[in-house]
């Protein structure tokens, strides 16, 4: 349930033109969305060396990226159900509100990725039923 104070918030602000200034047009920058993830803060940095694996915060990143990603995250928190659930899943598995958001963040900029080189806009039904089918393939997999 959103207050009005969140419904308000969500009009006043608009992170979009500046999440594209950040993006910058340049289609051959990011290799992957991996690779758009990690400049972006979005996923944490793992370290391995012999049978140890080590997982940090990443703060070698375009920090003001980060910091307009986790923006869309919060406020897609307001109006799509889906970025809901999915960070209460993230809660629910016992991380922080920052490493949910960033999470979802990662997600965000996955989707983003996917747009910006099919050149579509982001369709809610589309990405539902795409997520929807890759679970069932996920079952599929686990059952055979």
């Amino acid at each position: 349930m959103q207050c009005p104070h969140q419904k308000a918030l969500a009009r006043q602000y608009q992170p979009l033109p500046t999440l594209w200034a950040r993006l910058e047009d340049a289609p051959g920058r990011w290799e992957s969305f991996r690779h758009l993830q990690a400049q972006a803060g979005a996923v944490p940095v793992t370290k391995r060396s012999g049978k140890q694996r080590v997982i940090h915060f990443r703060f070698a990143c375009h920090k003001s990226l980060r910091h307009v990603v986790d923006q869309v995250a919060f406020l897609s928190l307001l109006s799509s159900d889906w970025a809901r659930a999915y960070y209460d899943r993230q809660r629910a598995r016992g991380h922080s509100h920052y490493q949910a958001l960033r999470a979802l963040g990662a997600k965000w900029l996955k989707i983003i990725f996917v747009m910006w080189h099919r050149h579509v806009p982001y369709d809610e039904q589309y990405h539902l039923a795409t997520m929807t089918r890759e679970q069932l393939q996920q079952r599929q997999k686990t059952i055979a």
